[in-house]
Order: C-alpha cells, then sequence, then structure tokens
C-alpha cells in the first residue's frame, strides 16, 4: 500500500523516485503473486475437504515457484540501505516513515521491518508443515 504512496507523490524527488522503488521493493510483486498463488491452493484445498489430510503436494509445487525470494534475500541488504538513507537524508520521507508507523495497518511496527517479511516468512514454511503435520 505504501510504495503506491510514494509512487503517486513527491515523498521522494522525482529525479530519483522511480529508482528508489525499485531498489527497496525490489521484485516484491513477483513475491506477492508467488505467496498469492500458494494461499489459493490452500485454500482450494481447505474448501474441497471436510478434513485436509495432507498440503505437502502444494508446497512442493510451490517450491519450485520460489526464485524470487532467493533474489529479494540477495538485494534486501541492499534495498535497506537505500531506505535509512534516504530517511536521513529526505526529512520528508522520514515524516511519511513516522506517520505511516502510526497508522493500525502498520501494527506498531517499523516500516523497514516489513522489507524483511518476505524473506523470514519463507523461513516459517517448514515450521508451517510441521505444525500442519
Amino acid at each position: 500500500v505504501w510504495i503506491n504512496g510514494l509512487k503517486d507523490s513527491d515523498i521522494i524527488p522525482a529525479e530519483h523516485r522511480a529508482d528508489f522503488i525499485t531498489q527497496v521493493f525490489w521484485n516484491i510483486h513477483e513475491i506477492i503473486t508467488v505467496n498469492t498463488r500458494l494461499r489459493d491452493a490452500l485454500n482450494k484445498q481447505q474448501k474441497s475437504y471436510t478434513v485436509v489430510e495432507h498440503i505437502g503436494d502444494i508446497l512442493l509445487d510451490s517450491v519450485l515457484h520460489f526464485a524470487p525470494f532467493v533474489s529479494y534475500g540477495a538485494h534486501q541488504l541492499y534495498g535497506k540501505y537505500e531506505f535509512e538513507k534516504e530517511k536521513s537524508s529526505n526529512p520528508v520521507f522520514a515524516q511519511f516513515v513516522e506517520n505511516t508507523e502510526k497508522l493500525p495497518e502498520s501494527r506498531k511496527l517499523e516500516l523497514n521491518g516489513y522489507l524483511t517479511k518476505p524473506t523470514t516468512r519463507l523461513a516459517r514454511y517448514p515450521y508451517l508443515h510441521s505444525s500442519v503435520l
């Protein structure tokens, strides 16, 4: 949601806005696509059976599409660096970050913490599977 807020405003100067968004959010849209596909497959399985006996086949199929997580993780430190650099040099962006972190949707988490969500979520899938078993 806040990607569009940055894209459609002058919070980040126009001369480097597109590059900033690309560097900070890298391939987040690909990750959303992978996660949406997994969510939809799990929902379909749940709606198809009174008792879901297995999800391993769904997870194994999803693993084949996890390459965007690897790319995101490899770029993550650079994205966080660009985020922090902009925050320290751009008071308008720093205020945007502070205001956004106060919103209920932010759940009292720092925005730069959301930049790690794609890779930390991926690491939780084995625990999810173990819990289901």
